[in-house]
């Protein structure tokens, strides 16, 4: 029914809503639990030190039935089956009838080999000789054991039990993985040697088979290393799995990888088992560390996200080949606080939040003309759109009972107002996401500290994450589930909930580079692996916090950059007045391009060679007329500059 029992090794069991995970029941069992299971009966627990086993009213988790003086080492259930089949000393397996506790046959595996005799299909020199794991398929009409290193196939008649095939030596994982309509049958990173010796495959090769055909595989993925859980979607027959870096790797139903997620913080390497659910396109991923839900639809109706959605990250792409000099191709003249810069998923357009005069400009990037404009409320700060170009967001601080806090505006593209969320923050910078949160920074009411809150405008409800220092600036990473930030450190955030707080969002550091030049403005290479910081430093960002933000090379000090999806190629602006160019895989500067310009913003488009600017002079300092950042704010005019060769 899409509901998730979870059973602690302490012997508490849960039983949950999804997606909501409000819990519905509980049931104290007070032993120590080895295993769980569903069954047609209900939810089978396995106390191997009480040598019992039980079995749970799957809505309830009242006990229905108890099983006593059972041996188990390895059990199998299945949700179309009355009776488990369990191992003891994986020589022997046994049935056993959940309704009334009784063992109703014994066999030993040497049996099972002599009544099949000839009748096995299978390779030179392997033999039922041991079952070190055991899986029934949900139709009940198979069961699977490892032994050897290979799977071999029993088929289950009633209480009668006949071999039937083995497959070659495999290696892999002893957790057997069969899809929910018993079609496939495999061993994660486990595949045979005609596979391995394929050119271009590695080690760690998953074979994946026909649940009845163990001899020759459907097909081969190559999930990575320390593959240990994969799982069919029903329906679609859509693949998920993990590995060593990633905690949920999506595929087709061909093994074709469609996106890669990665829960910042939580070791991949140490997944334990993923569970679609059976309405599809939402997983929940266990870990040694807890439990993780992904919903990889953010517009299913009526599921607002409790967590960002993470996505998949672009890979890297070829440098970008530029003249030697820049050449203005248009201007528009404004003498304006323009605070962010923005260019459009598509390149046709360019949004710019001018303080000066208090609002928005969306502008043809063609010649930088005047599509649009909205206004923004006063003391308006910074700026974001969303990786997918769809919305922007506008933060800006008001007043409240003489307390400063901070208001977020949300418009389409078109510049139309869709809402307006507040948040307990005198707000100084703002990010958004694909699935909706958007993050702010700025001081917490009632003291200088600064902080970071977490927004959901679909429900309008925010989090607020531990203190930082200085004013932080904020930068979306791109697999969407995590934000940097910029103050006296650079700082790492996840924005999959902390499980083990709940309503918090971690918040790390770096843990390196104590004599480089860290915090201030940052911006993150579009294949999410360097952040680079204002004043020179160049981190390596990692899956895990304990690997991240070590220090990875320098750059000359900058006031401003730009990135652009599917390039290597980075553009900073300098206070001396001209543009760098640097390579980001090797961190090394190309060119230097001077501008004559001061640029407080940059904005990229690799495919028509453009750069974009709020470029202004060294005399047009100003304090700040609008916007709460207390920094002075320089007086420019939106410039499009070309990077072609002449």
């Amino acid at each position: 029914d899409g509901a998730l029992v979870l059973v602690t090794r302490g012997g508490l069991a849960r039983r949950f809503s999804v997606p909501e995970f409000r819990e519905e029941a509980r049931f104290e069992i007070g032993k120590a639990v080895a295993g769980v299971s569903v069954s047609k009966e209900g939810v089978v627990v396995e106390l191997q030190e009480a040598r019992e086993i039980w079995v749970l009213d799957s809505k309830t988790l009242a006990r229905k039935a108890v099983a006593t003086d059972i041996r188990a080492s390895h059990l199998a259930c299945c949700p179309s089956l009355s009776q488990a089949i369990f191992t003891r000393d994986e020589r022997q397996l046994a049935i056993l009838d959940l309704k009334s506790g009784k063992v109703l046959k014994e066999v030993t595996l040497a049996d099972l080999e002599k009544a099949a005799g000839a009748k096995v299909k299978r390779p030179k020199n392997t033999w039922l000789n041991q079952a070190q794991s055991l899986a029934l398929s949900p139709d009940g009409k198979y069961l699977f054991c490892v032994g050897n290193e290979a799977l071999h196939r029993i088929r289950v008649s009633g209480v009668n039990l006949a071999y039937e095939e083995s497959g070659e030596r495999i290696g892999g994982s002893q957790r057997i993985e069969i899809s929910a309509d018993s079609r496939f049958v495999a061993l994660p990173a486990g595949a045979t040697a005609a596979t391995k010796n394929r050119a271009g495959v590695t080690p760690y090769a998953t074979d994946l088979f026909r649940i009845g055909d163990l001899g020759t595989p459907v097909s081969t993925v190559d999930f990575g290393g320390f593959a240990a859980a994969v799982a069919w979607e029903k329906g679609t027959g859509r693949l998920y799995a993990q590995n060593s870096s990633r905690n949920l790797i999506v595929c087709d139903a061909k093994g074709t990888k469609q996106a890669e997620y990665v829960v910042p913080g939580i070791q991949a390497r140490m997944t334990r088992e993923l569970l679609p659910h059976p309405e599809g396109r939402r997983v929940l991923v266990r870990t040694e560390d807890g439990l993780f839900w992904f919903d990889l639809d953010p517009k299913r109706d009526g599921s607002s996200p409790t967590s960002a959605v993470a996505e998949a990250v672009p890979a890297a792409g070829p440098a970008l080949e530029t003249g030697d000099e820049l050449v203005e191709v248009s201007r528009l003249r404004l003498s304006s606080a323009v605070v962010d810069l923005f260019l459009s998923k598509d390149g046709a357009s360019l949004f710019a939040l001018d303080l000066t005069g208090g609002r928005i400009l969306k502008l043809k990037a063609s010649d930088l003309s005047v599509e649009a404009e909205a206004p923004v409320p006063d003391d308006a700060s910074a700026m974001a759109l969303n990786a997918r170009g769809d919305s922007l967001f506008v933060v800006a601080r008001f007043i409240e009972k003489g307390t400063a806090r901070g208001r977020v505006h949300q418009y389409t593209t078109a510049l139309e107002a869709k809402q307006v969320c507040d948040v307990d923050i005198d707000p100084m910078d703002v990010e958004a996401t694909n699935s909706g949160l958007v993050v702010v920074s700025g001081s917490a009411p009632g003291n200088s500290s600064v902080g970071i809150v977490v927004l959901d405008p679909a429900v309008k409800s925010s989090s607020p994450v531990s203190p930082t220092q200085g004013s932080p600036y904020l930068c979306r990473h791109p697999d969407q589930v995590r934000i940097y930030a910029g103050d006296l450190k650079f700082r790492g955030l996840s924005l999959t909930r902390d499980p083990t707080k709940p309503g918090t969002f971690p918040l790390w550091e770096s843990r390196y580079g104590n004599d480089q030049p860290l915090g201030g403005n940052l911006v993150i290479s579009p294949d999410g692996r360097f952040l680079f910081g204002s004043g020179g430093v160049v981190l390596r960002l990692a899956a895990t916090a304990d690997a991240d933000l070590e220090v990875a090379g320098r750059t000359d000090r900058w006031a401003s950059a730009a990135v652009a999806p599917g390039c290597d190629t980075i553009f900073f602006a300098t206070a001396d007045g001209s543009i760098q160019q640097y390579s980001i895989s090797r961190i090394a500067p190309v060119k230097t391009l001077p501008s004559g310009a001061l640029c407080s913003r940059l904005a990229l488009d690799p495919a028509k060679k453009r750069l974009y600017a709020s470029a202004g002079h060294i005399g047009d300092w100003v304090p700040p007329q609008h916007g709460t950042l207390g920094v002075p704010i320089l007086l420019t005019d939106i410039v499009a500059w070309s990077l072609e060769k002449k």
